[in-house]
């Protein structure tokens, strides 16, 4: 690391761009009905670089992985599948059950095991939680676990990379900012170039899924890093 009055210049090593953004994660609750993310999830290849499937990838991305946030200190990590998945299923129908206004988007689902649900689903959980509050109760119920997770952060939003990563980060990012891996860092960090200048902006640091546990330079052949200039 160097330091000058204007520059600070870390070695670093780049992942990836930014190819693609939808609603930070407070709207994408209270619009899911209406999200881009479903277009987002379904650019995603079917099958993720660690062999899971994309929806897989999208419900521990949006909890960061952890299971629970409350004391912090107990986090588990990775996230128990067995019950925050089937919590992730209802808390999509929970949210869509709940939005005042009808759906315009829908989930896009690629997987055998039912993770998203079907719109035939979806409209059939709204036209019931209609005539019936004990079953919107029970979906909300349901989903609790899974939102509990969610609520952490609610500031952050959800990515994707030109090479089919997924990932969540400061509501900040944009089209165009990169993912990068720096030695000594607990997380990747997104950078910004400043036009001109060579040099970038700090955006933040985010839960990329697949290179949280050092996977990406474990898999990757060239591990030069190279010295980048941050003002």
């Amino acid at each position: 690391m160097i330091i000058d009055k204007r520059c600070l210049s870390i070695r670093a090593k780049k992942l990836d761009d930014v190819v693609q953004i939808c609603e930070e994660k407070e709207d994408l609750r209270h619009g899911l009905h209406s999200s881009t993310i479903w277009q987002m999830i379904a650019a995603l290849d079917v099958t993720y670089t660690m062999g899971e499937s994309r929806e897989e990838v999208v419900w521990r991305s949006l909890i960061t992985n952890r299971g629970n946030v409350s004391p912090p200190e107990s986090a588990q990590y990775p996230a128990c599948s067995d019950l925050l998945k089937p919590s992730f299923h209802a808390w999509i129908l929970w949210r869509y059950a709940v939005a005042f206004n009808e759906p315009t988007t829908f989930p896009i689902s690629s997987s055998a095991n039912d993770i998203l649900p079907s719109q035939a689903e979806i409209d059939k959980g709204r036209n019931r939680s209609k005539v019936d509050p004990v079953y919107l109760a029970f979906l909300a119920h349901q989903a609790s676990l899974f939102n509990l997770s969610y609520s952490h952060a609610m500031r952050q939003r959800p990515f994707r990379t030109r090479q089919g990563y997924f990932g969540i980060g400061s509501k900040c990012l944009d089209v165009g900012d990169s993912v990068w891996i720096v030695p000594g860092c607990r997380v990747p960090i997104i950078l910004r170039p400043i036009k001109g200048s060579g040099r970038y902006c700090l955006v933040g640091g985010t839960y990329v899924h697949g290179v949280m546990n050092g996977e990406a330079l474990l898999s990757c052949t060239d591990l030069d890093f190279e010295m980048v200039g941050l003002e």
